[in-house]
């Protein structure tokens, strides 16, 4: 089991895909209590962990594994939508932005589905994909780094490819949007750091000191990273 865990208020989520079959809980953060357990069926391996997100209409859990991308019901487990578009075993969580949710696997493709009364892929790229990395997005843009370096920019709304840039080492972890930057750290332990914009523009690199293929997590105004030996707090103190 790798998929991680997603909490908000008084739920925290678990997806557990596996060869034996799909399952999506949520247990109470009080008392670990079980609220609702969903099966899954017909779903391959995952390893991606769930996302949460406000479409402007509703709360939704969005999921991503082979064959398909679902959107679920957080509070009672319901199924609200599923959209047919992934293969393989899936190691990259959703992104979502402004009504769009992004999903990718190495050799399969990215997808864009649209969400709506009847949500369906609206576009899909192939090149220089994701195996490892989670997508991120916005309204205008969305970002996927590959395992062999490449950052690849494109289109929201249209899929056409804003720019790609390819770093000299692979990228593990996954990209994180933090105001109008994009962090990217390779597994050398080198954070690169990148305007959000139609073209490429570096403002910067920063070296760890020892190598990294974990996710960064910001949080008041600090940047926490695990190194294969230490884990580190970058901030004002």
């Amino acid at each position: 089991h790798a998929s991680s865990l997603m909490t908000r208020g008084n739920l925290l989520w678990i997806q557990y895909d596996s060869g034996a079959g799909g399952r999506l809980l949520a247990l109470d953060t009080a008392t670990g209590r079980t609220v609702w357990d969903h099966v899954r069926a017909n779903v391959q391996n995952s390893w991606a962990s769930p996302t949460v997100v406000n479409t402007g209409k509703r709360m939704e859990l969005i999921l991503n594994a082979s064959p398909r991308v679902a959107g679920y019901d957080p509070l009672t487990g319901a199924q609200l939508w599923s959209v047919e578009c992934m293969g393989g075993e899936v190691a990259a969580s959703p992104a979502y932005a402004d009504g769009r949710v992004f999903v990718v696997n190495e050799y399969i493709r990215l997808a864009a589905v649209q969400l709506g009364d009847a949500p369906k892929v609206s576009w899909e790229y192939g090149d220089d994909l994701s195996n490892v990395s989670s997508p991120v997005a916005t309204p205008e843009f969305v970002f996927m780094a590959s395992s062999g370096g490449i950052i690849t920019c494109l289109d929201a709304r249209t899929g056409h490819l804003a720019w790609k840039h390819e770093f000299n080492k692979g990228l593990y972890s996954s990209l994180v949007l933090a105001g109008d930057r994009l962090y990217a750290m390779d597994i050398a332990g080198t954070m690169h750091v990148m305007a959000v914009g139609k073209s490429f523009r570096l403002l910067g690199d920063s070296e760890l000191g020892e190598p990294s293929v974990c996710t960064p997590a910001f949080g008041n105004g600090r940047i926490y990273i695990r190194g294969r030996e230490n884990l580190y707090c970058i901030g004002d103190k």
